[in-house]
């Protein structure tokens, strides 16, 4: 018996990724916004290129994805400064992982392409926890007197 891989679907994957964006513009304030936007725009940046425009190498992947993640835990870091909620310590701490995670795939070979569209999906999907997490403290922010 072969084992088998467990695929998200790609509607499925896209409805979890794209959900916190627009729960964060609906209801959010400033952070919850930016950090979605960060997010989802690296995130469509990987489907265009999935579906075939943009390099299709190795390198390049992993350079692609190193500049999107720097530039997510870049505004992570901005949105850090006194913030007054845990959840934006947990989504730099993610876009910190997903970081690592592309310098690893493009500095070790036996990382493969599978392992890393795997780590940054687990990242991804934590990410968007954290997101929808700081959407709703700050509508308990906004609703407290």
């Amino acid at each position: 018996m072969t084992p088998r891989l467990f695929v998200v679907p790609a509607a499925l994957n896209a409805a979890i990724s794209v959900a916190p964006l627009v729960l964060a513009f609906w209801r959010g304030g400033w952070r919850e916004r930016l950090v979605a936007a960060l997010w989802v725009g690296g995130y469509l940046i990987n489907e265009l290129q999935r579906i075939g425009l943009g390099p299709q190498d190795r390198v390049s992947r992993g350079f692609r994805d190193v500049a999107e993640d720097v530039v997510l835990l870049a505004g992570c870091g901005f949105c850090l400064l006194r913030a007054r909620h845990y959840w934006v310590v947990w989504a730099t701490a993610l876009a910190l992982l997903s970081v690592v995670t592309d310098i690893l795939y493009l500095a070790r070979p036996e990382v493969t392409s599978l392992v890393h569209i795997y780590a940054d999906d687990i990242w991804g999907y934590a990410l968007d926890a954290a997101i929808v997490w700081g959407v709703f403290s700050a509508r308990r922010r906004h609703a407290a007197p």
